[in-house]
């Protein structure tokens, strides 16, 4: 049985808990790659929060992810699904995923992301539901993954 879990708008009340899954679930990865400059990092998460879509993953009553994900040109990009560490294992990203890949499967869209190169965890977790390598990035940091049902 998929685990319960529900979606709500963000507001600008839950920039502190996005821009602390941000930190936690990405500070080693962007360390390893470019390096942690915090003060960098603080402003990219404000820039990323303040764009339009982000919606909180909630399961026991709690705040426990954050997705974001916009659909244009046949495609739904997922721009963050991140679950935090408490939370991860427990199947709440893979209900997610297959929500968003069941939409896009109705749709006739692909569905592609972006996986930092050190994320071998992300990498593992996407490959499960059949995505497929889709080129690098242009800033060197990692690649694009896609999983397409374009008719």
């Amino acid at each position: 049985m998929p685990p319960e879990y529900k979606l709500r708008p963000g507001s600008p009340a839950d920039f502190d808990f996005y821009k602390f899954l941000h930190h936690d679930l990405f500070k080693d990865h962007i360390s390893a790659i470019w390096g942690w400059d915090e003060a960098q990092q603080d402003k990219i998460a404000a820039e990323e929060f303040a764009e339009s879509g982000i919606i909180i993953i909630q399961a026991d009553g709690r705040d426990v992810g954050v997705l974001q994900v916009e659909e244009k040109a046949q495609q739904i990009h997922i721009s963050q699904l991140w679950i935090s560490r408490e939370f991860q294992g427990r199947g709440i990203g893979s209900a997610v995923t297959i929500e968003l890949l069941k939409s896009a499967e109705i749709k006739g869209f692909s569905v592609r992301l972006h996986v930092l190169k050190t994320n071998h965890g992300a990498k593992r977790f996407y490959e499960r539901f059949g995505f497929v390598p889709d080129g690098e990035s242009s800033h060197g940091g990692g690649f694009y993954m896609r999983k397409d049902f374009v008719s």
